[in-house]
């Protein structure tokens, strides 16, 4: 496969993997906000549960950036 083919390949990989994502997460949301909804003790827990994501999709980019930066780094010395 030539590059620009491999590229194309790389970038459908990227908006399927991505598409799949968002798809998983609107379920989640729906099942948690359900639960937020009916379980009256828990008048708070939307925040909570808005702030947990947050923090933990903050630390999983941060971990992920720092994982491509090494990699890219790696290549470039290998050129």
């Amino acid at each position: 496969m030539n590059k620009s083919g491999k590229q194309i390949l790389d970038k459908v990989y990227y908006l399927i993997i991505t598409s799949l994502s968002l798809v998983a997460a609107l379920a989640w949301n729906s099942a948690f906000q359900n639960f937020f909804e009916k379980n009256k003790y828990l008048n708070r827990g939307p925040w909570i549960y808005a702030v947990l994501i947050t923090g933990i999709v903050i630390g999983l980019i941060i971990g992920f950036t720092k994982i491509v930066e090494k990699i890219e780094g790696e290549e470039k010395e290998i050129k």
